[in-house]
């Protein structure tokens, strides 16, 4: 990569800066070598105050690195007291590089007195952080030509949480993340080489026998996302254009060697992975957390110390669901009194602050009243506890204990009367009707059906009878715990499909806009899936058993006449969720049906399959109706030229003509009524010109 700029040559390309880049990825270069050059960037930031997105990608480069960047722990936990960086993000970097000593340092800070109440907080959330995988991984990269010695690119990952257990999603979402991306270094090639030989003429530079990250190294170097972010970094236009070949030859070669490899790593020092058998460590962090929450002056140290506990993973937090309830009870107490005692013109009456303790004390009450925690009966006091303040006067308190109730339903046996608490929350406009609804389907089948039975009152606020709608589609969610979850689900899925299929039919005084989200959540509901590929889907049905899916909404669609909406929304549904028979349905009735409005639905939902419907696309744009016709070109036009040409170029040559010619008898006719539809046009000329 150094040598494509030094000497201009392309072919270059892979002589000096990828070897370069594959030494100084070895683990022992990147210890000695890498960490230091980005804790002097770190320290020299904060120096000369340079822009917060610089501060965060050489904190997002620490992270990626782990445990090789320990001998940063030091200066990161001096960041954190200063409150230098972003505090999260140093709290994070605090996690990977320093392990076990660097969640002892976060213990140690949570509960440091004196202390800044920023530097505490960000210790707590750094103690929640990491409760399960997480993706991510750094990457060094020489290339020659840059204007800096040093930069940054995106590794090309999303950094999401790699969960295994679907469980414990919800729960992990309780901390807001880091703006952690992962973040790979730019390092001028030559710059890495006289650090390369500095390092080898001061220590032994033994072989290295296994190199097990090469792959991701290599698919790093050979990325889009590193492509463009040298482009922009490199000093001056010509070297862009030789970068360019340069970049597109090495991704060729190397290709061969990526196939299959592995797109990154996990961060390192996760609890799920890396802590679920050090009890001494865990107790340590659970002792911690409880201690900030009950005791920290700051409200909003106790807030995030709660909210961090309730982020933990169940065997890091068995022992302190007493504590919490005890917080939550003895809070309540006090901000009773306060508003209680406050004179009229407010004095002394509880602030919000102390408000949001409480109401994260209410989350983490439901998350960690488990049963290895607590008997059934701690559990149904806690619950008893949650349901008193769903009629609490402050709206925060209500809002905060439908959510606790949500996630301590899985470990209750009768959830009917907290169903029936929840269900008059609906109408309590304070409160997010989506949160209820959450609440609700976590409740159990006993919570979906009373969802069915909600959606017809027509006494509910719109927003309301959406977010029932819209709840309908999580029967999974409401059968996961169920001793018997196929037979409760199948139950389910006939009760949803004749309850919502008569909900649409009588259409009723519902507005338009909750019988189309009814329509999505009917197939979702009954677990619906997408045909896919590139074939058309008249050539596969056959060999499809017709999904439950497709049977209701076809049954829907040809009952009786619909608002035009709703019958566009059925055939979309039939698309998404009906396979390959509710595609072909979907292709037939565009092209052959005898209603007009189910023509005319039936070709705006054919966007949604993608160019392998281009043939019958191509029918809807010479409809004799100008109604289906509008449709088609509309359809067209999402679909784009592009993907039709894609898809045409592995179809045989027969059904490129079909198309051409559609399209031409469309041009004809709309050059009569002197109309012209831009893609149509553009589509014919690239078809014709095509080999």
């Amino acid at each position: 990569m150094a040598d494509t700029c030094s000497s201009g040559s392309a072919a270059s390309f892979t002589d000096d800066g990828l070897a370069l880049t594959v030494l100084l990825n070895r683990p022992d270069v990147l210890q000695r070598l890498v960490v230091p050059l980005l804790a002097e960037e770190l320290a020299a930031a904060h120096s000369r105050a340079a822009s917060a997105a610089r501060q965060c990608d050489v904190l997002c480069a620490l992270i990626g690195l782990g445990a090789l960047a320990k001998a940063a722990l030091p200066l990161l936990l001096d960041c954190l007291r200063r409150g230098e960086g972003d505090a999260r993000l140093v709290a994070l970097a605090v996690r990977t590089s320093g392990g076990a000593d660097g969640i002892e340092a976060l213990c140690r800070l949570a509960q440091e007195q004196p202390a800044a109440p920023a530097a505490q907080q960000a210790a707590a959330w750094g103690l929640g952080a990491l409760p399960v995988d997480t993706a991510g991984h750094t990457s060094v990269v020489c290339v020659g030509g840059l204007a800096h010695a040093l930069g940054f690119c995106p590794a090309g990952t999303d950094g999401e949480a790699a969960r295994a257990d679907d469980a414990e999603a919800d729960v992990v979402t309780l901390q807001g993340a880091a703006p952690y991306v992962p973040t790979n270094l730019l390092l001028h090639s030559d710059e890495a080489r006289r650090a390369m030989l500095a390092f080898v003429s001061a220590a032994p530079f033994p072989p290295m026998r296994q190199y097990p990250h090469l792959p991701t190294v290599l698919r790093d170097v050979a990325s889009a996302a590193t492509a463009a972010a040298v482009a922009a970094q490199l000093a001056g236009e010509p070297l862009r254009a030789v970068w360019a070949k340069a970049h597109a030859q090495l991704r060729d070669e190397l290709a061969p060697l990526l196939d299959g490899a592995a797109a990154g790593g996990v961060l390192p020092h996760a609890y799920s992975s890396s802590f679920r058998d050090h009890r001494e460590l865990l107790f340590r962090v659970e002792q911690c957390l409880v201690t900030a929450a009950a005791e920290a002056t700051d409200a909003a140290t106790r807030e995030q110390a709660l909210l961090s506990l309730a982020s933990l993973p169940a065997f890091a937090r068995e022992h302190c669901a007493p504590a919490v309830q005890d917080i939550l009870t003895l809070g309540l107490q006090a901000f009773e009194r306060r508003w209680a005692g406050a004179g009229a013109d407010g004095g002394g009456a509880p602030q919000d602050a102390d408000e949001a303790v409480l109401v994260a004390a209410e989350v983490a009450l439901g998350v960690v009243c488990t049963r290895q925690a607590c008997d059934a009966a701690a559990v149904e006091a806690c619950a008893a506890l949650l349901s008193r303040l769903l009629t609490s006067p402050r709206w925060r308190l209500r809002h905060g204990a439908c959510v606790g109730l949500g996630h301590l339903a899985p470990r209750r046996a009768r959830t009917e009367d907290t169903v029936a608490e929840l269900v008059r929350r609906l109408a309590d406009t304070s409160v997010s009707p989506d949160t209820v609804v959450w609440a609700l389907v976590r409740q159990g089948p006993c919570g979906l059906r009373k969802l069915l039975d909600v959606l017809r009152l027509p006494t509910l606020p719109v927003a309301a009878h959406v977010a029932c709608a819209r709840g309908l589609a999580q029967v999974e969610t409401a059968v996961r715990h169920c001793a018997d979850a196929p037979a409760e689900r199948h139950r389910l899925h006939q009760e949803l499909a004749e309850s919502v299929g008569e909900l649409i039919l009588s259409a009723g005084p519902l507005p338009e806009e909750v019988l189309l989200e009814s329509v999505q959540a009917l197939a979702k509901g009954l677990g619906g899936r997408r045909f896919g590929g590139d074939a058309e889907a008249v050539r596969h049905y056959e060999a499809e058993t017709p999904s439950p899916c497709y049977l209701v909404l076809r049954a829907l669609v040809e009952a009786t006449v619909l608002p035009y909406a709703v019958v566009r929304a059925l055939f979309v549904a039939l698309c998404r969720g009906g396979g390959a028979h509710g595609e072909a349905y979907t292709c037939h009735k565009a092209m052959e049906g005898e209603r007009l409005a189910a023509r005319a639905a039936a070709a705006f939902a054919l966007r949604v399959c993608g160019g392998r419907v281009i043939r019958t696309v191509a029918v809807t744009i010479n409809d004799p109706a100008v109604e289906v016709r509008r449709e088609g070109i509309g359809t067209l036009e999402e679909l784009g030229v592009e993907e039709v040409v894609r898809v045409l170029q592995r179809r045989p040559p027969a059904h490129r003509q079909q198309v051409t010619a559609a399209l031409r008898d469309a041009l004809l006719r709309d050059v009569g009524r002197g109309r012209r539809h831009h893609v149509v046009q553009q589509l014919y000329d690239t078809l014709t010109t095509m080999p």
